[in-house]
């Protein structure tokens, strides 16, 4: 194994171009989304999981996911980033019959550790994960009216430090406050 030296990016090429892809494409997300970009973490993740999930000429048509794990990606799994989302609510968490059967939501993205989709509920701008979603691909929330764009107008509105970290980074488990 050879170490490049600090501050050389020149040295690892192949690196430097694989972050610049994902970079373009987290860009590409966002703009296309209308998020803002305290939600460049999801972006950038999902950014990474279809582009391990892409079948690569390198790998004689086989994708990086496949080759490192021997997982084959179901390519039906991908969503729109940023889509208008529906999670069903259980039946043990219903208020009564007539409650809501699913909240309203929009997508970020694969969880790692689970199967499902990470989710961002518009009402109570909390992070949850699902497995029972039903997608409107062609729509896109506006997030303006539904979640702050800094960490103070955040604060302003629930007041917990974890949804503010939740907001501006990934994270694995449930955001409850």
């Amino acid at each position: 194994m050879e170490f490049t030296h600090a501050h050389t990016p020149q040295q690892n090429g192949i690196a430097e171009r694989t972050n610049l892809t994902l970079m373009n494409k987290t860009r590409a997300i966002l703009f296309e989304s209308k998020l803002p970009a305290n939600l460049r973490g999801y972006a950038v993740r999902y950014s990474a999981v279809t582009n391990n999930a892409t079948p690569t000429r390198v790998l004689d048509g086989d994708n990086p996911n496949y080759a490192w794990h021997k997982y084959e990606y179901k390519i039906e799994k991908l969503k729109v980033f940023g889509c208008l989302a529906y999670a069903h609510i259980q039946k043990k968490d219903r208020e009564s019959k007539l409650h809501h059967r699913a909240i309203k939501c929009l997508f970020l993205g694969y969880p790692s550790q689970h199967s499902g989709f990470q989710l961002l509920e518009l009402s109570t701008k909390m992070l949850t994960m699902s497995r029972d979603v039903v997608f409107k691909e062609h729509i896109f929330s506006s997030l303006e009216a539904t979640v702050a764009q800094t960490p103070e107008e955040t604060t302003k509105e629930c007041g917990c430090q974890a949804c503010i970290e939740a907001l501006s980074t990934p994270t694995e488990t449930e955001n409850t406050c």
